[in-house]
């Protein structure tokens, strides 16, 4: 359904990494910049405030991980090749389920300064991700790039 859906709107495979891409790169700058990197604390008991959006779901569910999920079904063969991709997104589900399940627990061990660096270190490794997604796109977008 994912190349008639795109076909449909005009928009190739490779447009999509580059624009999931994009996004990526966004949220990478807003993960490393120290404004958006720590929670601003109200009242006098230092806690958090209570309207945290969860940004990583456009992330987990946006652009780059459905153009990969889509293009490794295609460049695959077979019912064992999808069952193993199938896979490979359910573990991932289950992942991101333990993580945000104990995200509390593990955010009270690490403290405040430990999660500022995490992030960091993520919006770091995540640039870098965002452009190697932009680079394989544009490749394949203009064949000239090599």
């Amino acid at each position: 359904m994912g190349r008639v859906i795109l076909s449909a709107l005009g928009v190739s495979l490779a447009s999509l990494r580059v624009g999931g891409g994009l996004v990526l790169l966004l949220m990478a700058f807003s993960m490393s910049s120290s404004r958006d990197a720590s929670v601003e604390r109200t009242g006098h008991n230092n806690s958090p405030g209570g309207a945290i959006v969860p940004l990583g779901v456009p992330l987990l569910a946006g652009p780059g991980s459905i153009s990969s999920v889509m293009i490794e079904m295609r460049h695959g063969a077979g019912v064992c090749h999808a069952a193993i991709v199938i896979l490979c997104v359910l573990v991932t589900c289950m992942t991101v389920w333990a993580i945000l399940h104990f995200a509390h627990s593990i955010g009270e061990r690490i403290g405040q300064n430990g999660l500022d660096i995490l992030s960091r270190l993520f919006g770091l490794l995540l640039a870098a991700m965002a452009i190697k997604i932009i680079a394989t796109g544009l490749r394949s977008l203009f064949p000239v790039l090599g």
